[in-house]
Order: C-alpha cells, then structure tokens, then sequence
C-alpha cells in the first residue's frame, strides 16, 4: 500500500487506511492532522479493533524462506442509526428511573425518622410480642363484621324517626368501648369467648353512656338511645363470638372487583394458631390427607399502579382490596424488615448444606421469598384493620417539622399513640400490638402489659375522645408521680384539642407537674392527615378543625434535663404552623425551603366533603357534650379520681417544700 494512502492516528498512533476514518476526519489536515482519529478511537464503545497474526510456515524447519508474522486490521462495523437510538432511549429511561427512586427515597425519609429508634423503651414490653397476629383470611372476616356492624347501627338509628346516625358516634362507641374494656380486663376463661376482640366491643352487658349521650343530640329520646345502645352491644359481641367459633373460621368470601365473589379456601385452624398469620409455611407443608389441612391458606396480592400500591387478598383487585403510596410502601417494608422479619429470621432452621453450595442458596431465596410473602400478608392485616376501623380524623399526626423541634429540643424518640401508618420513629405505642407488632408496636398506652417507661421523654397525641384523652391524663401522672419518686427523668409532651369545658382539660392545666403550655389557634396550624398513607404529597397536611393546647408534664429530673424554655415554644409553634412544613414534596426536592400553604379549613372541608363546614359542625357538637360529667354508673371512677387529685395535692406540698 502507497505511503500517501496511510494516515495516523493521533489516538492510537496507528498507520491506517482511508476506510478506517471517517470521511471528515480523513479530511482533517489543515493542521497536520493533529486532531485526526480514526473511527475505533472516535467511537470506543460503538467499534472495536482486532489485530490478528498470521504466519506462513514452510515444511522445513531450516528454510530461509520462512515468512514474518504480519499484522492486519480487521475493524466491526459501527452500529445502525436505530441501534444508537435505541441506547440513547435505554440511557434515559435509566436516568429517570433513577430520579424517581431519589424522590421515593426522599420521600419515604420525610414521612419518618429512621434513624430514631426508642429500643431501651420498647425493651421493657413483652406486651407486643405475645400478642400472635391474626391471618388474612380473620382480618377479612373482622374487616366484614365492622362493616356489618355499622350498617346495623345506620339501620337502627334510621328506624327511629328517619333519624341519621351521628357525625362519628360510632368511632367514638368502639373507642370508649375498648378503653373500658383495656381498664377492666376479662379474667381467665371469663365472659363470652374468652377474650376480647382487638378491634370490635366484646362486652353485651356494657351500656356505654357517651353513646347514648351523642345519640340523644340528634333528636332522640334517652330511651330510644339506649335500646339502640344496648342493642350494639349485643350485636357486637354475638359478632366477636363468631369471629371466634371453628365454624366462623371455615373460610373468606372473597369477592372480585366487578362483583362477582369466589369462595377462597381459608386458612385452617392449626395454621392459624401455630404459624401465627405472617407465616402458612407449616401448614402447606402438612403431608395431611384431610382437605382442610390441604386447602392452602389465603394470601396476600400486591400489584404496582403508577404511585399507588393496590394490596388485596386472593387475587388481584379482589375486594376488600386497599390502596398504600409507593413511599408509605417502602417506609412499612423498611419497619417489618427490622421488626416482623428478625422474628421470622430466628424461628427459620439453619439451611441444609450437605448437597453442597447449591442448598443454601436456594434455602435463602426460599427464605427471601417467604420473608416477602409474610411482608405483604402483614401489610394486608394492617390496612385492613385501620380501614375497618375508621375514623382517619383521629389518625392525624403532627407535622414533620413539630416532630423535628421535639426531638431537638426535648428529645422525644417515641409516640404514644401512633400507627405504623403515621409513626415518626422506629418504636412507638399503637392500639393494636397484634398487626402492629411486626412494624415495631411495643402495644396499647392502657390496660395490663402497657409500657410503663420510668425515664425518657415522649410525646402523647391521643385521638380526640374525651375519655380516652382524660384516661390518658390519669396515666402521664401516675407514671410521672413514679419517675419523681425514683428521681428519674420522665417528660411528656401532651397535644390534645382546646375544650377547655372537657375534664381532661382542666386535669392537664392543673397538673403539679404541668412545666410549659402552649395555646395554638385553629387557623395557626396544621396536621398530618390520618389517611396520609393514601395521599399525594401534595395532600399530606391538612387544617387543624380545632384549636390546640400543647402541655409539657415533667418531674423534676425531666424539667432539668429538657427545659421547656419560651425559645423552645416559639419554636415548636412556628414548626407546625400552616407553612412551616415541608413535608414530602419539599423533601424529595432537597431543598430547605418553606412549606407548601395549606387551604383553610373551609377550602379543605370544601374539596372532602364537596361543599358545607364539616368541622364547624364538628366543633359545636363537641362542644355541646364537652362538658358533660360522669353519671351514677361512674360514681367509681369519680372517686378514684378525687383519690389521685388528693395524692397530687400531697406531692405538689412535697415539691414546694
């Protein structure tokens, strides 16, 4: 080949042909070719180079004829215009997904801090972890039993003179009633079943008289309100006995989304005692050859729609079938991960490696496998139970921000009252330990086995119901009067609504070991939505419908270490202020910013409810009932208290002293 018809490479310093270049690079000599590349330096990833050596041998071994290797170029052809194209798209389509994972990590860390964790609290409850979580197949035919229980209650209050059931009545029944029910346990073997359901009232000869009272404003006569009542009571416990008999438990109806229902076998008996409802593997590895034990128990389905998580039991989009956000996903993945998954870790047996490597590894992804499966049979029982149990106006959380300022300033690391749905830290206290425990539930604020923490500062936002508010004001003391006593440090941070009327109220205002109050306005704040785990982060926040009081209760060990300093106030009320929240959206931007505005309370009211004031009617029925006083059936309760208001009057001496 003619020396003119080589040129070189300023990549490679290679000699080489003019169909190695392209056309403009071949052309490149203006200045001496100092900017010439051949087409395998000018695309590296689109072409390669082979240089091959071939040799010509002679038969003789001592010829003199015998030829010198001589290398050659053989060079790939460059990729099609689509095959470039096509790259480009799978190199966008990577970018993207990776933005959107930043932005549900972002997101997932904005609605919790996974870094906090209270484990010296949690460590001290045992209440939680003998609880056994239901299966799918009960918490389908619980979730149906609440529904049929609140069409009995429509029903009933429908046939006494076309009257309309109460704004939240029956939320407020099932709380009340389970607050009695956690105060006065059932003994051993007692009543009914022979133990309580978690969710609906199981007491038949319990009249809850707030019942009767909400019954009575929309214009029913007392005697009616309580035949209504006593009927409830009756209706619900009959229902609990169901729940518990063999023959409640023989299977769940599952229906599908257009309507029409497929009888899905159920899990059995021994299953559902011994696995315990996260785990069915011992049950579908019985070799029984009765049906019942070979029927395979109901599971849980998941199926991605765009942000959204549909979790249903069955089969896809089968009904009850609920919704989760991607972000509120990942957080409940994250929780049962480091609760509900160590304790599936320990009961699993070690892997058999006798057949060599090849055993273990399909042992763990059998492992990891099931580890996902009882992820999503919990996921199920959890969404399941909350929707059944209503109510997502008493789910409501403080803001991202208030939680923040808490933790920085008082060093709050647990909530009182929370759900895995809402929960800022890794530990908090739930009112259902047996779904909640696998996402890290150390169980109920009331009743035997509750946590009683003796130093620690944490944080009480218990849903507004005046008795359960008032039950737990009577609890903060007594735990605060036995941290005084061991000189421990104990602080509690009380958010409550201003019904400055209601008993609990005027508890918390008069505490002897009130340190700080704070007063914030209705229009001055904000909360987390109860059904935040369905909302965009756009919806996340929204107006408080009442004024709130913010009481710091502490002993005196507390007060020293987590002073409630005027600074600290104005701080904590800025945080949850109506901007002062940034919530997902200003989160997964990363950006330190002020928060999104929320709308008003009547804008919000406007946008739910499609019109009127929800809340202002809210606000004058609680007010017409704030200031009722116990009756004669609660003569009891009264005399218990005017005993600890007595027992307060003696330590506040003690302390002045």
């Amino acid at each position: 080949m003619a020396e003119e018809d080589l040129r070189r490479c300023v990549a490679c310093s290679k000699e080489l042909p003019r169909d190695a270049f392209s056309r403009k690079q071949w052309q490149n000599g203006a200045n001496g070719g100092a900017k010439r590349k051949c087409e395998a330096c000018v695309q590296p990833n689109m072409c390669q180079t082979k240089v091959t050596s071939s040799s010509s041998s002679s038969s003789s071994s001592s010829s003199s004829t015998s030829s010198a290797p001589q290398a050659r170029l053989v060079l790939a052809a460059p990729d099609s215009a689509e095959a470039v194209e096509a790259k480009k798209r799978g190199l966008k389509r990577k970018r993207l997904v990776d933005n959107v994972k930043k932005a549900a990590r972002a997101a997932t860390a904005s609605l919790w801090n996974s870094d906090v964790q209270d484990d010296e609290t949690a460590a001290a409850v045992v209440a939680a972890a003998a609880v056994a979580p239901p299966t799918v197949a009960e918490e389908v035919r619980r979730w149906r039993a609440a529904r049929r229980l609140r069409s009995t209650f429509r029903q009933l209050c429908a046939a006494r003179k076309k009257t309309k059931a109460p704004v939240l009545s029956f939320d407020r029944w099932v709380s009340r009633a389970k607050l009695f029910e956690a105060l006065n346990p059932l003994a051993e073997g007692g009543g009914g079943a022979g133990r309580d359901d978690p969710l609906l009232p199981s007491r038949a000869d319990h009249l809850e008289r707030g019942f009767v009272r909400d019954m009575t404003r929309t214009g029913l006569d007392k005697e009616a309100a309580a035949e209504i009542a006593k009927a409830m009571a009756v209706a619900s416990a009959a229902a609990v006995q169901r729940l518990a008999s063999p023959e409640g438990a023989g299977g769940a109806q599952v229906g599908a989304a257009g309507g029409s229902g497929d009888a899905l076998p159920a899990a059995t008996a021994g299953a559902t005692t011994g696995g315990g409802g996260a785990s069915s593997s011992s049950s579908s590895s019985s070799s029984s050859s009765s049906s019942s034990s070979d029927a395979a128990p109901l599971r849980a389905v998941i199926e991605r729609k765009g942000n959204l998580v549909h979790v249903s039991a069955g089969q896809p989009n089968a009904k009850p079938f609920f919704k989760v956000g991607a972000a509120h996903y990942e957080k409940l993945r994250q929780l049962f991960r480091r609760h509900g998954g160590k304790t599936l870790q320990r009961q699993a047996p070690a892997a058999d490696s006798s057949d060599g490597a090849a055993a273990p590894t399909a042992a763990a992804a059998a492992d990891a496998a099931e580890l996902t499966a009882a992820f999503h049979d919990a996921l199920f029982c959890l969404v399941c139970r909350y929707d059944a149990l209503g109510a997502a106006g008493y789910q409501a959380a403080l803001p991202d921000a208030g939680f923040d300022t808490l933790l920085s300033g008082m060093g709050v690391r647990f909530e009182c009252f929370a759900s895995p749905l809402n929960c800022r830290y890794g530990r908090f206290g739930s009112a259902f330990p047996d779904v909640d425990g696998a996402f890290g539930s150390t169980g109920s604020f009331f009743g035997s086995g509750a946590f009683a923490p003796a130093r620690g500062s944490f944080e009480a936002n218990p849903p507004f119901v005046p008795e359960l508010m008032g039950a737990a004001a009577d609890r903060v003391e007594e735990l605060l009067a036995a941290a005084q006593e061991a000189s421990e440090p104990l602080s509690f941070t009380v958010i409550v609504p201003s019904w400055k009327e209601c008993h609990y109220y005027m508890q918390l205002r008069r505490s002897p070991w009130l340190q700080g109050h704070l007063e914030v306005e209705a229009a001055e704040h904000i909360f987390c939505d109860g059904a935040q785990h369905v909302k965009t982060p756009e919806q996340l926040h929204r107006p408080s419908s009442f004024g709130s009081s913010i009481f710091f209760l502490q002993s005196k060990a507390g007060a020293e270490k987590w002073p409630v300093t005027p600074a600290l106030r104005a701080e904590l009320q800025a945080a949850i202020s109506n901007g002062g929240a940034t919530g997902c959206a200003g989160a997964a931007s990363g950006e330190k910013k002020e928060g999104k505005k929320v709308p008003s309370l009547q804008e919000w009211e406007s946008e739910q409810h499609g019109g009127g004031s929800l809340g202002a009617s809210r606000a004058a029925e609680h007010g017409a009932w704030s200031g009722d006083q116990p009756e004669e059936e609660e003569l009891s309760a009264t005399q218990k208290r005017r005993k600890r208001r007595k027992e307060k009057e003696a330590q506040q001496a003690a302390l002045a002293q």
